[in-house]
Order: structure tokens, then sequence, then C-alpha cells
């Protein structure tokens, strides 16, 4: 088995990846809605976060920075000088909070602009809390992440679920000071959820209203106050229009008909509780197409990609590259859009361990243009064909797979 160190010394990959947990079946998408001005949010930019009672890491006041709600959409060729002027995001592995956008950047409260860099944490969405400890959590920070991506379960959260834990609430308590205690960012991620009461719990096309809007209203309340805390609005909206993802409305899934949340009532929930905390919106088509605008502020856009979702080549479809290992063709159409909003590749991998070409390429993709990332997945369990580690659990290394050392390297390389 390699160690760490031997493996950083045998390194010639420098490709990325991308990830996906259920098959990206490409349907016919409805027509992208254009970047369009929206209406001021409602709810107006409250006083820089308090200091947590979950986090050990201290609220420090934010720089003056403008964080007010777009009334419109700022020209490509502005927002272009802009990025050209500004300076190169840290690769800082710690990063002091509350953080906050401006332009397409995202800083911290010492006015750095800052690249997210890390893994998917894997496993609460169903309540699988293997190996989930603060010694799990802090060999993912001797890597050199910067950035967890926290898959939750709305149907643990909510007391009124059939599937209610009351101890759930807690597990996540644990889970985010660990990560923030390390002065890593935890995005709280809506993963799972249910469409009628007692249904079945997964991914779905959409989040369902209201219990996503209630789910992401107590999230928003309990950890608002913590400055390393960002919230995911939902994870890989699909299969329905432009005017539900942005405003919700009746939506119907393998038979099953459903009131869909939309993501502007989920951020206008958030907001309403007093949180200015990042809030993360992933595009349409599963994450691939560029969404609507958002009404508000401190406003990240998220993008998933993968060339082979289920298996590798031969038996991959692609999904849009000449080459799998390549990034696919849908991520170039974020390239305009990320000139003036901030852009982060919240998720993508590999459906084999012994190949780190896609990954590193999807990195190097992701690095090139100031974007963040996060590597799917890391779960705390050993033989997935999406692990990045060869060992997890007390008294492991954790050295990383070929598959995960792209991710090591790039994440060690921050230091």
């Amino acid at each position: 088995m390699l160690t760490v160190g031997a493996a950083l010394a045998s390194l010639t990959v420098s490709r990325t990846d991308l990830h996906r947990d259920q098959q990206l079946a490409l349907k016919p998408a409805p027509a992208a809605t254009p970047l369009a001005p929206r209406p001021p949010s409602p709810t107006a930019d409250p006083s820089a976060p308090q200091s947590s009672p979950e986090s050990t890491v201290p609220a420090i006041a934010a720089p003056t920075v403008s964080q007010h709600s777009r009334a419109g959409t700022p020209s490509f060729e502005a927002a272009g000088a802009r990025a050209a002027a500004s300076t190169a995001p840290s690769l800082s592995r710690t990063f002091v909070g509350p953080l906050h956008t401006s332009g397409n950047r995202i800083y911290d409260a010492t006015g750095r602009p800052i690249l997210l860099s890390g893994i998917n944490r894997y496993g609460l969405q169903s309540d699988d809390t293997s190996n989930l400890t603060a010694d799990d959590i802090g060999h993912a920070k001797q890597w050199g992440a910067n950035f967890i991506r926290l898959a939750l379960g709305e149907q643990l959260w909510l007391a009124t679920s059939c599937k209610y834990d009351p101890a759930y609430a807690s597990k996540v308590d644990s889970a985010v000071s660990w990560i923030t205690g390390h002065g890593m960012v935890a995005l709280l991620d809506l993963h799972y959820n249910t469409l009628v009461p007692c249904g079945p719990a997964g991914l779905h096309t959409m989040a369902d209203a209201p219990n996503s809007i209630n789910f992401w209203e107590q999230v928003a309340a309990r950890y608002k106050s913590n400055p390393l805390v960002a919230f995911d609005l939902y994870n890989e909206p699909n299969n329905i229009p432009d005017s539900v993802w942005l405003d919700g409305g009746q939506v119907t899934e393998g038979g099953v008909v459903y009131n869909a949340a939309g993501m502007q009532q989920m951020y206008d929930a958030i907001r309403g509780q007093g949180a200015s905390n990042l809030v993360f919106a992933s595009g349409q088509r599963w994450g691939q197409l560029f969404p609507p605008q958002l009404s508000g502020y401190n406003i990240v856009y998220a993008v998933h990609a993968y060339t082979c979702p289920t298996e590798p080549p031969p038996n991959c479809g692609s999904y849009g590259a000449s080459d799998p290992y390549d990034p696919p063709s849908a991520v170039s159409d974020w390239l305009t859009p990320s000139q003036y909003v901030p852009v982060v590749l919240t998720e993508f991998g590999w459906p084999g361990t012994d190949d780190g070409r896609y990954i590193g390429n999807m990195i190097n993709y992701a690095q090139s243009h100031g974007w963040g990332w996060a590597v799917f997945f890391w779960n705390g369990h050993t033989g997935s064909q999406w692990d990045l580690t060869t060992d997890v659990g007390p008294g492991a290394a954790y050295n990383p797979t070929p598959s995960g050392m792209p991710v090591f390297s790039a994440l060690h390389g921050s230091n």
C-alpha cells in the first residue's frame, strides 16, 4: 500500500474527477431562462452575524464591502474588468468568518478573496454516521481541505416527519463544530427529502413545500451565528421548468404530484431568520445548467459535473465530453456567468478508485477559472467505486486511492 508520502512522490496525474449517485438520464430539459433582472429581495442585508454557540470559531466583523441585493445583472464587460483587477483567491486552509461575496469572488472577514476546496462528506442524509467523528474530519483537515459539503436529510430533521430522529440535530451540531472548529467552511446541503407524508426519502426532482422551507427556517435559525456555515438550498434539481426552480409550483414525479419549493422561497426563508451566511444554489438538470438569477446577496451558484456518473469507460456515455477524462462540455456554459457571480463546483467524481485523471482535470479546470470545488466522496466506509481513501476509521492513515491522489495533491498544495 502506498503511504501518503510515497504516493505524492510518485504522482504523475494532472487531471480531475466528477460523481453521480443516481443515473443522469439526459432527458431534454426545459429551455433555460436567460439571465434577467429580478426585483430586489424583500429581505434586506442584516448586520454581521454574532458568535455561534455551536462553533469554536469566534465571529469577526465583516469588512466594509457592498452586500446589498442586486436589482439587475452587471454587464459581462464590467465584471470582467473587476475580475482582472482583483487579487487571486487565497488557497489558505483556514478562514476567518463571516464570509461574503462581492462581484464574482468570495471573501473572508480579513478581506481576502478565497478559494473553497475540499470534499463531499456523505452519510448524514440517510443517518449513516459511520466514522463521522472528530478524527475523521481532522483527517480531511490534514489532507488540506478548507471546505466540506455535508449532505443532510430533511426527513430526519423535521419533527413532523415519520422518519424524524430526535438526536439528528445534535449529530449535525457535532459535525458542524468539528468542521468549523478547524477553520473550514461547512456547507449544509439539503440532499434527501420526501414528497408525501411518510414517503420514501431520497434524491428527488426538487425540494418540497412546505417541508423544505420549514427545514431551512430551522437550520438557518440554528446555525446563522456560526460565521463559517453556508447553506446549499437543494441538491441537483432536475426535469422542472425554470419557473418552478425559481418560485416553486406543482411537479409530477413518478406519478406523484406534489408542491415544489422554489430556490427563491428557500433563500427568503433563510434570510427571514436573520441569517446572512453564504447561500448556494445548484443549477438545473442535476446541476449542469446555469440557472435563473436569484434576488439577494451572498449568493453562490453551484455546478455539478460528471462524464461517467455510474460506470467508467467503456460503459459510460461521456455526457458531452469528447474524452470522458476531460470536463464535460456543459461546464463551459458557466464560464461567462462566473465572470460576475461566484461559482463553485460542489460535486464531481469518478466511478473507479484506480484512475485519477478525470478528477485531476476537473480540479485544474475549476481552479484555472477561479472556481472553488468539492469532490465526491468521503463517507466513512471503503469498498465503494467513489472512494478517495484506502482506509478510514480509528487508527487509519486515510491514505489516498489513485483516484484520490489528485485531490490530496491539490489540497496539500494549499498549505
